[in-house]
């Protein structure tokens, strides 16, 4: 494997100056950014942008300006067949597009050995995109490829990937090449590893935040229960303050951990909920060194909750920044972000109360029209899943309106749903095609973009195509 992608890293030496292309999430942003310092130490010229989607007026447009290498990056794959004619570059996870054999004088080939276009594709070169390797995981094999030295760049690809939770699974932590690079991080120094509570905001969040807005898994009692969380740690004896402002979960003792953890499986015994559900509480936690401690750069997933935050605002190259160690102006601006971000869920959550959830037998759904931006639908989506206000055993669907008169559609399932079959990036994919339109993206969450006035069509197309999934399981 490593062979193809030291083939990479001498089509992309060859290049006078490279274009990156990269998408605008946290995979994408630190994918651009593992890319960007790469090239910087080899000398070689580059610019960068950032794209929400590789669709086909894009391809056109990079067609047109006439680069002399293009090097997408979290991207590419699903557009592969656009890209055949142009000197490309692909470090891509995710499910690549189907592309008839080429024929190079008179025989048949595969299509990374074609000169100019380099694909190099997680599900190509026998991995679990979706799992087991992001996109910035994918570029980090090129760089290391080249040089050891690079394997500095792992704690990019360790946040890349878990912008992209890919330690969502049944195993609560980084699994196959991901574990690869991990171990890079941690002989390196970049990146420590320590089991704790998977709930978001261990760093960031004031220890009552902490414990009501967890949701993976859900807290009996507590989650969605600001007054619930203050009683719960009264009655154990948990300091909450210290001295004038709240104290986080990485302020506690060990001792202190231990009788919220013990408490916690408790009530989530008493609820009766599974045992996977109790396993789901504590897993792997990825801390990245030399970062200031409480800030949401050291804790992984709260550095790539950063970086989304930034993308989904149109200001990528913000998070690029910060990836490539601005810690003065850019960081800043990334906070701000970051807390417009979460106003702005806050607030979308209160708007979407009177939307109806409609159904399907496999599929619940709901069109927020303008209410919502397309940036933020896919999240919103998957907080509403996550909420107790709808269903837990069917994926939700969201649509809503984009500013070019189209229709974003946004899905999201869960672990359980993908284990009985569910392929969202698969199922999301081909409704989009049968409809005239395009999507993609990971088994869990995926989205696209179809013609207003499409949405019927879709919502049938995709309600078969789910159920053919899990008939099949």
């Amino acid at each position: 494997m490593m062979k193809e992608f030291r083939k990479g890293v001498r089509r992309i030496l060859e290049a006078g100056k490279v274009h990156i292309v990269s998408h605008i999430d946290a995979d994408g942003i630190t994918a651009g950014s593992i890319a960007s310092i790469f090239l910087d130490r080899n000398g070689i010229e580059y610019d960068i942008e950032f794209v929400k989607k590789l669709d086909e007026d894009t391809v056109e447009r990079l067609r047109r300006e006439g680069h002399e290498l293009i090097w997408f990056t979290d991207l590419g794959s699903g557009a592969a067949d656009l890209l055949t004619d142009m000197p490309v570059v692909i470090t891509d996870h995710h499910e690549p597009a189907r592309i008839p054999p080429l024929k190079i004088k008179g025989r048949k080939t595969e299509l990374n050995l074609v000169e100019d276009f380099t694909h190099l594709n997680a599900h190509l070169l026998g991995m679990d995109g979706a799992r087991e390797i992001s996109g910035s995981g994918m570029t980090y094999l090129l760089a290391t490829a080249d040089s050891s030295k690079n394997r500095d760049l792992s704690a990019l690809a360790i946040v890349g990937a878990l912008g992209d939770m890919q330690d969502n699974n049944p195993e609560f932590r980084l699994i196959g090449k991901n574990r690869d690079i991990l171990k890079d991080g941690l002989d390196t120094g970049k990146v420590s590893v320590i089991e704790d509570m998977r709930a978001f905001g261990r760093e960031a969040r004031d220890i009552i935040k902490f414990l009501s807005f967890a949701n993976e898994p859900e807290i009996p009692g507590i989650s969605g229960n600001r007054h619930a969380a203050i009683e719960f740690l009264k009655n154990l004896g948990i300091n909450m303050m210290s001295g004038e402002h709240y104290r986080r979960w990485c302020d506690l003792t060990y001792d202190e951990k231990k009788e919220i953890i013990r408490a916690i499986k408790i009530l989530i015994r008493e609820n009766g909920a599974s045992e996977e559900v109790e396993k789901s509480l504590i897993g792997e936690v990825y801390i990245i060194n030399g970062e200031e401690v409480g800030s949401n750069l050291h804790d992984g997933k709260e550095f790539a909750t950063l970086l989304n935050s930034c993308g989904k605002y149109g200001k990528a190259d913000i998070g690029f920044n910060v990836c490539r160690g601005d810690r003065g102006r850019y960081l800043k601006e990334a906070y701000e972000f970051l807390k417009g971000h979460r106003a702005n869920l806050v607030s979308a959550m209160r708007r979407l109360e009177d939307k109806k959830v409609m159904e399907t037998d496999v599929l619940q759904y709901f069109h927020a029209g303008d209410d919502l931006s397309e940036e933020i639908v896919g999240t919103v989506a998957g907080m509403l899943l996550s909420s107790g206000s709808v269903k837990k055993t069917l994926p939700i669907l969201a649509f809503v309106n984009t500013e070019d008169g189209k229709v974003k559609v946004s899905t999201r399932g869960t672990r359980s749903m993908v284990k009985k079959g569910l392929n969202l990036s698969k199922a999301v994919s081909q409704a989009c095609r049968e409809v005239g339109g395009a999507g993609g993206g990971h088994d869990m969450a995926a989205g696209g973009t179809i013609e207003h006035g499409r949405e019927d069509d879709f919502i049938q197309a995709l309600s078969r195509i789910i159920k053919e999934q899990m008939k099949e399981d």
